[in-house]
Formats: C-alpha cells, sequence, structure tokens
C-alpha cells in the first residue's frame, strides 16, 4: 500500500473518499469522480495490487449516497492511464463502452440488493 492509497472503511460515501483523495494534490475536482472510478476499474494493476471491478464500485453506488464496501484499496489516480482518460475524450468513451455491459447487470444487482435489504428491515 502507498502512503496515499484509501482503504475504505464499509463507512464512507464515494463523494466523501474522493474528496479525500483530492485533500493530497487537489488533482481530484468534484467533476473528474466519476472519471476517477472509471480509471480504478480499467487502470493497469501491479502483481500486488487488487483487481477492483464494477462489484466492488457499483455506479449507482458512486453516484449515490450509499457507503463503499469494506477494504478496498484505492490508490491515488496517476500515471499515464489517468493523464490519458483526463485528456482524451475518445478514451474516456472507449473504456466507458466496455463497462457499460458491467454496468448494467451491476446495477441489477445493486437494485436486488436494496430490496432485500429494505424487506430483511420489515
Amino acid at each position: 500500500m502507498r502512503s496515499r492509497d484509501i482503504v475504505t472503511d464499509g463507512h464512507t460515501s464515494w463523494t466523501k473518499i474522493c474528496k479525500l483523495v483530492h485533500k493530497h494534490q487537489k488533482q481530484l475536482p468534484f467533476e473528474l469522480h466519476s472519471l476517477y472510478r472509471l480509471w480504478l476499474l480499467t487502470r493497469p494493476v501491479q502483481p500486488d495490487e487488487d483487481v477492483l471491478t464494477p462489484h466492488d464500485l457499483p455506479k449507482r453506488l458512486c453516484e449515490g449516497r450509499g457507503p463503499v464496501k469494506q477494504g478496498l484499496t484505492l490508490p491515488y489516480p496517476s500515471g499515464p492511464h489517468w493523464n490519458n482518460l483526463v485528456s482524451n475524450k475518445a478514451a474516456q468513451k472507449s473504456y466507458a463502452h466496455g463497462l457499460h455491459e458491467d454496468d448494467i447487470e451491476e446495477d441489477q444487482t445493486y437494485y436486488a440488493r436494496l430490496a432485500f435489504e429494505r424487506n430483511m428491515l420489515i
């Protein structure tokens, strides 16, 4: 784990996590929060790092206020892939298109889990 990495605690929302990331070097303003998720899901991963999937960071969760699941290590956005995504709209669309089907499936799973949890409270 690097010094700027954030390990999620299961109680913090995506927006709050992004604000914590932004505190380091002021490189993650609000308008880049969704791009940060895209980068986390598509970045090259080192052998000692965990691969993040749409299951780990559901799009609906990252657009809402719910807590991100516990134990995820989220690195600070940097490197050639991050720079390419920030500066190249075509690259953003290309990577986002690849995640689209996973996001649809993940949305369905997320809403099913949410409905189940709500029914458990009744």
